[in-house]
């Protein structure tokens, strides 16, 4: 049997400034970075504490060493011993008992090392050289090649945004970040399995197999390929000769579990295992992977003339003439851009993901889980792993496929001129190409690639000067065509239409929304659900973390001026000269939703409710077009350190407000509310499977709880639908102005929601002060109020069912909590 020897745990890292003038020898941890043993060890303060990373920028100019001494048995039946490292970062040179075994340049791929004749029987001593990444761009230059915020990044391949983005600090480390091992192989070992669903139909899956294996002497003689359902039971068995070393199969199997998007079925999960063995039935390697049933494809239909979506095309381009928005410059017709599993369209509800630390090497199984339970649990159902982080461990791939959490993949650049012609690069991307397409490829949860983020969004889909175009077309196409058969692929996000940015074509980002706000005086500001793309794998929309999470980060002096804030959100230096920094927009516009703070608390809470308005109102907006809109995917979702800036959960893993309006307005079934020159159109949008059937309660109420209107209606929409269940005439309305508030409650067949309309902006309530209480049982908090209760936010170290949200008068609301309630836990609202 093939045998592995972790070399991971403890090693001893040693550091040398640029002129040699200073050491360090400390003890540190494979996996690892610089940084993190560098503060284990105290060399260096919290890198995340105010702005003490300017402090230590000196540590990526070092050059560093690991080393470490084992003792190892080589045995006498093994044909091959491999070195094995999952992940160096990045430019490293790597010795075995004094030999140069090999060279690294790469991050994101894995290297293995033939040492069959340098190690030894007993004592065997390897060492790993580290070069700084400005010894390979010092000589570079920039005229033609440059990215967004650091132009060095573009040379290398490593994690981008620690290069520094308008999220993230600088943080340039260097380590062996992930597992390092001796692969010690017998007569053969299984190099790779990949299997997919070719089709579903009938009451069987027509599923096929490739198996690739490395076979050293004619001992090998038979493979083993079994698939077990989700239960454990076998249900396809095929034992065989080897033949070869690529062996393809077909599997037929009855009555098949599928796999589908949460919300949308269940997601169970099959294995694959195969076990070789010699001549004599001895067990020489065995490999397994686990698959969903399941089929995917994204449909791009253009639209037809006269069409309910070439009408909403016309709308949102003349729409967006209004606005002076250069997204869309298209005359043709539109375009759709509609994920489909299992020959079901999929509405995309989602977010985008970044690295959660940046320094991934600490970034846990336990994390993992906890923020993509989080995401099925805040109604997502998509994530997109940008392209300027990683490629994302397999423990994050392990809970996607099991929380049904789609995920589109970017290929690792972003927002940047490559070397596009560079002949080194594209060699070196080819590799790259190679390998991420056969690690991810088993993954249900994948369902189409990126070649990359935004490296062309200002040129058209077909224009042939695209700077781009020679990565996919030369390194990243080559391997989805030779190693990937079930998923789509485009050149980049985004992608379609004249630009590639375009709204009413394919794929879009759209970052526009606070221009809006800076440059006009609202009345209506639910304008972020006028933004409509076919598919929006990014709107971005940022607001502050709550004000615990801050105190983790920032002293609550900080919190009375803008220093600490603008240097944990960053800024886009491109913008306009002049124009506010991000910080300063999100200051503006919580200033004209909710007035002007008193209070360190208070200002704190005004702008984390910014995002909760802004998404809330983006999302309904989409589901109430959809399949016109088939998706919305918020930048960001995560964090990458302790920010105040886009994402919705927090890098503490605590949700901000978005992710609450989000989640609301993400529910499987919904209502929200539309006011047109001459009605108020009361929708309900149900993504399920299943027909929802219900009620519809609205009324039309003073904030002292007195009804001015009311009026009920019976419902039922069909399945993965959205209609107009309800038009209330303005003219019968009493004047929806800032005296009012617009409520409707739907319940039903379904988790019930509410959805509420204002009908001035939110800092002109005349609300009265509200008297607030808890009462606390068990996990359970029930919180009432006796006049209109705004805003009313709950703090503790876990997550709530809802949280940011409004009372109406004498009203109580039962919030569930999944951490340890104190009987002191802390709340407030805003009209105190």
């Amino acid at each position: 049997m093939n045998k592995k020897t972790m070399l991971t745990g403890s090693w001893r890292i040693d550091g040398n400034s640029p002129d040699n003038a200073e050491r360090i020898s400390m003890n540190g941890t494979v996996p690892g970075h610089v940084h993190t043993d560098l503060m284990n060890n105290n060399y260096i303060k919290d890198l995340f504490w105010r702005d003490n990373d300017k402090q230590f920028s000196w540590v990526e100019d070092w050059f560093w060493s690991y080393e470490k001494t084992f003792v190892f048995d080589k045995g006498e039946s093994f044909s091959k011993h491999y070195l094995d490292f999952e992940g160096i970062d990045t430019f490293a040179e790597v010795y075995l008992n004094g030999k140069l075994v090999g060279k690294t340049n790469n991050m994101f791929i894995s290297y293995r090392f033939d040492v069959t004749d340098s190690i030894l029987n007993g004592r065997n001593t390897i060492l790993v050289k580290i070069l700084p990444c400005n010894e390979f761009t010092k000589d570079k230059t920039y005229e033609k090649y440059n990215g967004c915020f650091s132009s060095d990044r573009v040379y290398l391949r490593r994690m981008q945004c620690t290069f520094s983005w308008d999220w993230v600090a600088r943080f340039v480390s260097y380590g062996i970040w992930k597992n390092v091992y001796i692969t010690s192989v017998k007569d053969a070992e299984i190099d790779n399995l990949y299997i997919y669903t070719h089709s579903i139909s009938d009451g069987f899956a027509t599923e096929c197999i490739e198996i690739k294996t490395t076979r050293y002497n004619a001992k090998v003689s038979d493979i083993d390929v079994l698939i077990e359902d989700p239960d454990g039971n076998k249900v396809w068995n095929r034992k065989m000769h080897i033949y070869s070393d690529l062996i393809m199969l077909q599997a037929d199997i009855r009555k098949p579990e599928l796999w589908w998007p949460a919300g949308y079925g269940e997601q169970p999960l099959y294995k694959l295992k195969t076990t070789i063995t010699d001549e004599n039935g001895l067990v020489i390697d065995t490999k397994e992977t686990t698959f969903g049933i399941r089929t995917v494809k994204v449909v791009q239909l253009i639209d037809e003339e006269g069409s309910r979506e070439a009408n909403k095309t016309e709308e949102v381009r003349e729409w967006l003439k209004t606005r002076n928005c250069d997204n869309d410059r298209n005359e043709e017709a539109g375009m759709s851009f509609t994920v489909y599993v299992n020959d079901t369209r999929i509405f995309c509800r989602g977010a985008n993901w970044v690295p959660s630390d940046p320094f991934p090497s600490r970034i846990t199984e336990e994390k993992y889980d906890n923020l993509v339970k989080l995401a099925r649990n805040g109604n997502l159902n998509m994530l997109r792993v940008w392209g300027g982080g990683i490629y994302e461990a397999d423990a994050f791939w392990n809970v996607c496929n099991k929380y049904g959490i789609l995920v589109s993949q970017d290929f690792m650049m972003a927002c940047g001129v490559y070397p596009y012609d560079s002949d080194e690069f594209i060699d070196q991307l080819k590799e790259e190409a190679v390998y991420v397409v056969k690690k991810y490829r088993n993954n249900p949860a994948l369902v189409f690639w990126y070649g990359n983020n935004e490296n062309g969004m200002s040129d058209d889909f077909d224009d042939p000067t695209t700077n781009s175009r020679s990565f996919w077309e030369g390194a990243i196409l080559p391997a989805l065509l030779k190693y990937e058969k079930s998923r789509p692929f485009f050149p980049l996000s985004p992608f379609g239409g004249k630009k590639n940015i375009s709204l009413t074509v394919g794929d879009t980002h759209f970052a526009n929304i606070t221009e809006d706000f800076l440059n006009r005086d609202f009345k209506d500001y639910l304008v972020s659900a006028n933004y409509m793309g076919r598919f929006m794998s990014e709107y971005a929309m940022f607001g502050a973390p709550n004000i615990e999470s801050l105190l983790k980060f920032v002293t609550y002096k900080d919190l009375l001026t803008n220093n600490m804030f603008e240097y944990h959100t960053k800024d886009n230096p491109y913008k306009p000269e002049g124009y506010p920094s991000l910080f300063e927009q999100n200051q503006i516009m919580a200033d004209k939703f909710l007035g002007a703070w008193k209070t360190p608390e208070e200002r704190v809470q005004k702008l984390e409710y910014t995002q909760y308005i802004v998404l809330r109102a983006a999302l309904e907006g989409a589901r109430r077009n959809s399949f016109y809109c088939s998706g919305l995917l918020f930048w960001m979702y995560n964090d990458c350190w302790p920010a105040s800036g886009w994402s919705m959960v927090d890098y503490y893993q605590i949700p901000k407000a978005g992710f609450y309006g989000f989640k609301q307005a993400a529910k499987p079934v919904i209502t929200s509310m539309n006011k047109t020159d001459e009605n108020l159109e009361v929708y309900v949008c149900n993504d399920r499977l299943t027909e929802a059937t219900g009620k519809m309660n609205l009324r039309v109420s003073t904030f002292d709880g007195e009804t001015l209107y009311s009026k009920q209606e019976n419902f039922k929409i069909e399945k993965n639908t959205t209609e107009i269940v309800y038009k209330a005439p303005l003219c019968e309305l009493p004047m929806l102005d800032k005296n009012v508030i617009v409520v409707c409650d739907i319940e039903g067949n379904f988790e019930g929601t509410r959805a509420y309309y204002y009908g001035d902006m939110p800092l002109e309530m005349p609300l009265k002060k509200a008297n607030v209480t808890l009462e606390i049982d068990g996990d359970e908090i029930k919180v009432t109020t006796d006049n209109y209760a705004r805003i009313v936010e709950l703090y503790g170290d876990g997550v709530f069912s809802d949280n940011y949200f409004d009372l109406l008068p004498g009203e109580t609301k039962t919030i569930r909590f999944n951490g340890d309630i104190k009987e002191d836990l802390r709340y407030t609202w805003l009209n105190r």
